[in-house]
């Protein structure tokens, strides 16, 4: 009895490991891959070996660009992706779906695959970044008029490209260097609070900036603040023939720069609170540049309609 017993045991044994083998094991394999042109479409068969749920990413091998994802079920799966010509159309795909990867190649692919694969697009261009290593801090300590500050600046391009360099000091020295360490910088313009700027600009136009304040003497008494001041416009305002124009707002001492808009122009003119014709009808109050230019214009048409008159 016992060895009837031990031999249905091992019998079943054998039995249960034969079917463990026999069973399809978990796979992925693509069993075409090709291109209708007439339709623009990629057909593309995948097997997976068993039943079970997981979801097949399929890839363009050489630019690894997701080309769809589909979840199943099923032994099979079958992708129709539409919409793809030309260059667009991979000369490999890939397959993947849990760890498992295939690659094919995709019959009737009207690409350059002979070739070698396309570089990938270049990065977006990143803006350099800047620093004004000395002074260390803002010259908040007056200094005389006709007094130097040794001024000097650093720059950095995440691409390695090459930077240019240019120093504004808010009309209190007469110079506006283009190089990273421009030395001593003498202050002998006029008494007053002057923003010292660094502009760093690389070869795709992005700019960093960074300031100092340099207080020189004592303005005499009475006299307004000196309104803060910010880099000076850049491209087109700074353009030669263009007339680049401010925005000023009213505030409890007068008339001072609107925050919002750039300084150092030709001209400014009242450009916050403005009313002006509203689409639909009727008024609506706006804030900018574009406020401020009208002034300007008719300024200038009336300076020109004098001038005639006078020649």
């Amino acid at each position: 009895m016992k060895t009837v017993n031990l031999y249905l045991l091992f019998a079943g044994l054998f039995f249960l490991s034969t079917s463990v083998l026999a069973a399809d094991p978990f796979q992925v394999s693509i069993k075409n891959a090709e291109y209708d042109a007439e339709k623009n479409q990629l057909k593309i068969e995948v097997s997976l070996g068993k039943k079970g749920k997981r979801t097949v990413f399929i890839l363009n091998d050489r630019t690894d660009e997701q080309l769809a994802q589909k979840t199943t079920r099923g032994k099979e799966v079958r992708f129709r992706i539409r919409g793809l010509s030309g260059s667009d159309v991979p000369c490999e795909v890939r397959a993947e779906s849990d760890g498992l990867s295939d690659v094919r190649s995709v019959e009737n692919s009207p690409a350059d695959c002979d070739g070698e694969p396309p570089p990938p697009p270049p990065p977006e261009n990143q803006p350099p970044t800047c620093m004004i290593n000395a002074p260390a801090n803002d010259v908040d300590e007056p200094i005389n008029l006709g007094d130097s500050v040794f001024f000097a600046g650093q720059g950095t391009d995440p691409e390695g490209g090459p930077l240019s360099y240019e120093w504004d000091f808010g009309g209190g020295a007469d110079v506006r260097p283009t190089v990273a360490i421009p030395g001593d910088v003498l202050f002998d313009v006029s008494n007053g609070s002057f923003v010292a700027t660094f502009i760093v600009t690389d070869d795709h136009g992005a700019r960093c900036t960074d300031q100092r304040l340099v207080e020189v003497g004592s303005p005499p008494d009475g006299l307004l603040p000196k309104v803060d001041e910010e880099p000076a416009p850049g491209t087109p305002a700074a353009g030669n023939g263009v007339i680049s124009v401010g925005a000023l707002q009213q505030g409890s001492s007068g008339l001072s720069v609107a925050s919002f808009s750039n300084t150092q122009c030709n001209v400014s003119a009242p450009g916050v609170a403005i009313s002006s014709a509203a689409l639909g009808g009727g008024l609506v109050s706006w804030n900018g540049t574009s406020m401020a230019t009208p002034h300007v214009a008719g300024i200038a048409a009336l300076w020109a309609q004098k001038e005639l008159q006078e020649s």
